[in-house]
């Protein structure tokens, strides 16, 4: 009994065991959960609002003023560096130049006359120089008495032996005969510094040479001076003619033939249109501090409807001060271009921030 007992458990285990095995006809299979993508974040913009500019403009004017006289452009003219863009009326300014030149031929006159007058009196000066002076004087005085005392005593020596045979043989004579010669020498002397000048031919002489050199002095002075004043009218001459300083495009005239021009009065805007840039103009501070030289920008351009691409090159280092509020100006380079693109023509501006 318990062996049938055990054997029909045993039976009963196994099926069940089978049946747990076994997959259900009525369950289904479970999906496996797809992989996940990362997606990528969209690029972060800041835009802003701007103008189309050039890169190279100048506002000209003379430098000098008067009535214009010759106007060789017009807006829209195409002009090299260098290219003559107007006159003024020079008529004054030639007058000053003939003026100027005319003063430095008389200055350049003045010099060799004070420079003659100089070598005049130095030649009084040095023929002064050539004179004994006082102290000279007193020298040639001392040497005379004691060429006179010498003589004496040489008389003196001669005529204590003046009786004896060939006295000429005697020393006495040929001493009596020096002292007579150093006596003459010195007598000669002492005549010739007696004829020197007196203290005041030396005072007015030096007075003289000074007073010349002074003059020589001013002449050169004049010269210098005539010679920079001629410099000065020529350039103002030149400042007659107005130049365009780059090439490029003429964009306005701001005044008609014959009218009378200021000195530094606006007169012609000068841009080169080749190569125009956008400058934003409503960039605050919260979107500046974000944008750095480099990052791509797209402008859209409204009178065009049109994207092009750009890159900064610029950022404001200061803002300027609009409405009370404080915006700084950022510059977009074209990359791409449309020869349809005008300077002052609107646009909306995207730089991209992030990627």
């Amino acid at each position: 009994m318990k062996k049938a007992y055990l054997s029909l458990l045993l039976t009963m285990l196994a099926v069940v065991s089978l049946a747990c095995g076994l997959p259900s006809r009525s369950a289904k299979p479970q999906a496996s959960p797809a992989p996940t993508v990362a997606r990528k974040p969209a690029p972060v913009t800041i835009s802003a609002q701007g103008l189309v500019v050039p890169e190279r403009q100048a506002r000209l004017a003379f430098k000098v003023g008067g009535r214009l006289q010759i106007l060789a452009v017009k807006v829209g003219s195409e002009v090299k560096a260098g290219d003559v863009l107007a006159k003024v009326d020079a008529t004054d300014l030639e007058n000053a130049l003939a003026q100027a030149k005319a003063a430095l031929v008389v200055a350049e006159a003045g010099l060799p006359a004070a420079q003659a007058h100089l070598d005049a009196t130095q030649a009084q000066l040095d023929k002064l120089n050539a004179l004994p002076d006082a102290e000279a004087l007193a020298v040639a005085q001392a040497t005379l008495a004691k060429a006179e005392a010498s003589l004496k005593d040489a008389q003196a020596e001669y005529d204590r032996v003046a009786n004896q045979p060939f006295i000429g043989m005697l020393p006495q004579a040929q001493n009596l005969h020096l002292a007579t010669l150093d006596y003459q020498v010195a007598k000669a002397r002492y005549a010739q510094a007696q004829k020197g000048a007196s203290a005041d031919d030396w005072r007015a002489a030096r007075a003289n040479v000074a007073a010349a050199e002074a003059d020589v002095t001013l002449a050169k002075a004049r010269i210098e001076q005539a010679r920079l004043n001629v410099v000065q009218a020529e350039r103002a001459l030149a400042d007659a003619v107005l130049t365009a300083p780059f090439a490029g495009t003429v964009t306005q005239v701001l005044a008609n033939q014959g009218e009378l021009l200021a000195p530094g009065q606006a007169l012609i805007v000068l841009a080169d249109l080749t190569r125009l840039l956008v400058e934003t103009n409503d960039l605050e501070e919260r979107g500046v501090v974000n944008i750095a030289v480099g990052q791509e920008a797209t402008v859209k351009v409204d009178a065009l409807a049109k994207d092009l691409k750009g890159r900064v090159v610029l950022v404001a280092p200061q803002a300027t001060l609009s409405g009370g509020e404080a915006n700084y100006t950022v510059t977009i380079e074209l990359t791409e271009t449309d020869p349809r693109l005008r300077w002052g023509m609107t646009a909306s501006v995207s730089i991209i921030v992030g990627k």
